[in-house]
């Protein structure tokens, strides 16, 4: 009967490891499957505000190059020259630099944005790696160790009517470990 207990002890110690490292495992994958759709997510964002970006820019010019040209079509039928219409356009052109510098900031700082949120997401995956650590081998090993000189020491004292016990006399087992009596 010891023999099976310590047998069932050991297997069951044997199917917790196995049990955790298929948790280990699993958590791993989970963990790398879901930073690759939150990365590819992202560059996915980060593509589209440099496109909207692109697309804001273009637009821009073509309202500039529209002000500039009415402004000076109403100069010209105006009968209107010299520095005051090269004032308005000089107004017209900074503004446009203006803009343009504006909407490049904000791209900048919105693609800074989603570089943070990438780390991010680095973070997370190795903080859900962390929290299934795989199971310890040395710590199988002491359990299997354990249940075998448990069974031993069960074993010696139904068959052996001297046997007092793993421990020789004189030492104690208690929170602190084996030590002297005393």
């Amino acid at each position: 009967m010891t023999l099976a207990s310590v047998g069932l002890g050991i297997a069951g110690s044997a199917g917790n490891f196995v049990q955790q490292s298929a948790y280990s495992s699993a958590m791993r994958q989970n963990a790398a499957s879901s930073y690759m759709a939150d990365t590819h997510q992202l560059n996915d964002r980060q593509m589209q505000e440099q496109a909207a970006s692109a697309q804001r820019g273009q637009q821009m010019q073509r309202e500039d190059f529209a002000a500039q040209s009415t402004a000076q079509t109403a100069a010209g039928e105006a009968g209107v020259g010299g520095l005051s219409t090269q004032g308005l356009l000089n107004d017209l052109a900074s503004q446009q630099a203006m803009r343009e510098s504006t909407n490049s900031a904000n791209l900048d700082m919105t693609l800074n944005q989603l570089q943070e949120q990438k780390m991010g997401a680095g973070v997370q995956m190795q903080s859900r790696i962390n929290s299934a650590p795989p199971p310890s081998m040395a710590g199988l090993l002491i359990q299997v160790g354990g249940d075998a000189v448990g069974g031993y020491d069960q074993y010696q004292s139904r068959t052996n009517p001297n046997w007092g016990g793993i421990y020789p006399m004189g030492y104690r087992t208690g929170g602190y470990g084996i030590r002297p009596n005393g």
